[in-house]
């Protein structure tokens, strides 16, 4: 299972990447969390440069099924969140090719760039924070 980033975590990167006080960098986080709530509460797509687009999509009402009683139910539609990875990101995860020689493993391409993971659990962060109550 994948390690868990915190608000903490992300308060203290942004804190060291921008030479500020954990307070100050709070408040830049906050500022962006705002900004893309409001953004997507407007129905308006959010990109983010190097991670993806953010972008509300409604689903269609349908019937579904009472798992206990298999009586059909009516699912209202409703109003989610998806996210289109970037190009950029999704090569950047895949595997990197190995090359075997002589029992020792050689890595020929990296399988992250340094700030991947960052913004993947940054982004996260942002849905499961700020868009949770959407």
């Amino acid at each position: 299972m994948a390690s868990k980033s915190t608000k903490k975590d992300l308060v203290q990167h942004i804190a060291k990447a921008l030479e500020v006080s954990p307070v100050e960098a709070e408040r830049v986080m906050l500022v962006v969390m705002r900004y893309v709530r409001r953004q997507l509460l407007e129905d308006t797509s959010v990109i983010l440069p190097g991670i993806g687009t953010l972008a509300v999509t409604e689903t269609a009402a349908r019937l579904g099924r009472n798992p206990h009683t298999g009586q059909p139910v009516p699912i209202p539609p409703r109003k989610t969140i998806k996210l289109k990875v970037s190009k950029d990101l999704k090569e950047a995860m895949e595997p990197s090719e190995t090359v075997r020689t002589g029992g020792a493993d050689f890595e020929t391409t990296p399988t992250l760039f340094n700030s991947a993971h960052f913004l993947t659990f940054s982004l996260h962060f942002i849905l499961h924070t700020v868009c949770s109550r959407f």
